[in-house]
């Protein structure tokens, strides 16, 4: 579904960028909220202990996150601010460079995970979590396009639906008993639905998921995106890392909870200054656009 070419970001300067930003804050705080309920049912269905295995193989998913989510939402941003055709295109060349490559990356961040675990009953666990991953990577395809699209409330929406489903869920599970696979399943399920969902909203709405293997360009697009990559890994580190290195030297899952909880709490922070960020770019991309081609007509 590609349509004709019209310029993406509209005007509206600073007032578009703290809409939209505060629209994607939004999302991330009620999943931040919502991440922190859930840590209040296990901790008190499951006790500490169990609470630090799960936030320790959740912490290993997410410091790998940037390499799943390809850094795409800056080039994306970038295409849709330029022409609505030049983003259609981007859109459909990123998901099929996801198809390629999630699962190559999500095997190696399995093997990884499995080859340092001590554990072996935690080991087949970290399946469930690359399974997680790569639903969260498509889905995070469709958040990517709307947001580039400035259909900020649509993100909204959409993380309001499945992050709070998931903690429904996952009371409704504790309740009757469930372990931590079953919490693990909860959550790999979610983000699979979240991607079907939102690819069939996203297709109908503004770009069909359709496959562009010919004219790819694979590693035009991982070169581009490369240093985003990279950027968000260093930074995943940064909050995931400590849990996931508290695994191995401090001793006990209890205090691995701890420490989980902390970092989790510094993730909220962080939201703030990251959604603003993610907010203005496909704004200022439309902006400088518009005025290039107002200076190329002089």
């Amino acid at each position: 579904m590609i349509t004709s070419e019209r310029t993406v970001a509209a005007p509206g300067g600073l007032r578009a960028i703290a809409r939209d930003g505060g629209l994607l804050l939004a999302a991330r705080l009620i999943a931040q909220a919502s991440r922190l309920g859930y840590v209040l049912l296990v901790v008190r269905a499951l006790g500490p202990d169990l609470y630090g295995v799960l936030v320790y193989l959740q912490a290993w998913g997410l410091m790998f996150l940037p390499l799943v989510n390809m850094g795409s939402q800056a080039l994306l941003s970038r295409a849709f601010g330029c022409s609505l055709v030049e983003g259609q295109m981007m859109a459909q060349r990123s998901w099929t460079l996801r198809l390629v490559a999630l699962p190559v990356l999500t095997a190696l961040i399995i093997g990884l995970g499995m080859a340092g675990e001590p554990d072996p009953a935690i080991r087949p666990l970290f399946l469930i979590i690359g399974a997680a991953l790569i639903g969260r990577g498509l889905a995070v395809w469709s958040n990517n396009v709307l947001v580039a699209n400035r259909r900020s409330d649509q993100v909204l929406v959409i993380e309001l639906v499945f992050r709070l489903g998931e903690v429904v869920a996952a009371a409704l599970a504790l309740k009757s008993g469930a372990g931590i696979t079953a919490l693990l399943a909860i959550h790999a399920v979610g983000w699979w639905l979240q991607a079907a969902s939102s690819a069939l909203w996203v297709g109908a709405t503004v770009v069909r998921p359709a496959w562009r293997w010919r004219d790819l360009g694979g590693l035009m697009l991982l070169r581009q995106n490369a240093a985003a990559m990279m950027a968000g890994l260093a930074l995943f580190t940064l909050l995931q890392g400590p849990v996931v290195l508290g695994r191995h030297v401090l001793g006990t899952e209890a205090a691995l909870g701890q420490l989980g909880l902390a970092m989790q709490l510094l993730g909220v922070l962080a939201a703030v200054p990251n959604a603003l960020g993610i907010a203005a770019l496909p704004v200022l991309v439309g902006a400088g656009a518009d005025v290039g081609r107002r200076y190329l007509r002089f």
